[in-house]
């Protein structure tokens, strides 16, 4: 049986949406390259469907897209509905290759993630933050002010998809980051550009990778 991977796309409020609009760019890449996977859009993430999912298909690698609980225990999905929470059911993601782009998801989480047999968990420690464009909050394909943190966070699953290891995509992310740092010093906007570098600083130093730092989908 082929490879296959999921990927959850709730867009219910704003800030989900521009992870929503985000992901294209991962499914497009898939798309081209015959590459399975079955897609959670708006609301079909949901807790009953990702469990019913998990259990039937277990795909090799799962991309959360979602809120974060500040207390590290859970990722959210459609109007904020816990999908996977430590302690519950983190056992039904063994030898999966977990990328959460969720705030707050790594610490407790992503740990029990991989004591519960995962491979390996990419995810955020703190909150992942992004500076966007208030009238682009509509329309986040059109933000050109949120691409930097686009392009850093899509890096993580391009680059697996790619065949690295889990290491290297979170190094690549990682690289990735400190060049638009120096490309952000020097764009003539310092105002934006000083915010801009904060949260690329602070995005990239929560980055956290955990499990076997050679697993490859």
């Amino acid at each position: 049986m082929s490879k296959i991977f999921l990927i959850t796309r709730p867009q219910h409020e704003y800030r989900v949406s521009y992870l929503h609009a985000w992901s294209k760019e991962i499914l497009d890449f898939a798309t081209e390259r015959n590459i399975n996977f079955s897609d959670f859009n708006e609301k079909e993430p949901t807790r009953a469907n990702v469990e019913k999912y998990l259990k039937k298909r277990k795909p090799e690698f799962v991309i959360f897209n979602g809120h974060g609980h500040e207390d590290s225990t859970a990722i959210l999905g459609h109007n904020d509905e816990v999908l996977i929470e430590a302690g519950k059911n983190t056992m039904l993601l063994k030898d999966t290759i977990v990328y959460a782009r969720a705030c707050f998801s790594s610490t407790v989480l992503g740990k029990d993630v991989i004591t519960n047999g995962g491979k390996s968990y990419i995810g955020y420690s703190g909150p992942f933050s992004w500076v966007h464009s208030a009238d682009r909050e509509c329309n986040p394909f059109k933000d050109k002010i949120a691409e930097p943190f686009k392009r850093i966070s899509n890096e993580i699953p391009l680059s697996i998809l790619r065949g690295h290891t889990t290491l290297e995509a979170h190094e690549r992310a990682r690289e990735l980051c400190l060049e638009l740092l120096q490309e952000f010093s020097s764009t003539g906007n310092e105002d934006l550009d000083k915010v801009i570098r904060f949260w690329l600083f602070v995005d990239m130093n929560i980055q956290e990778h955990l499990g076997d730092p050679n697993a490859t989908f």
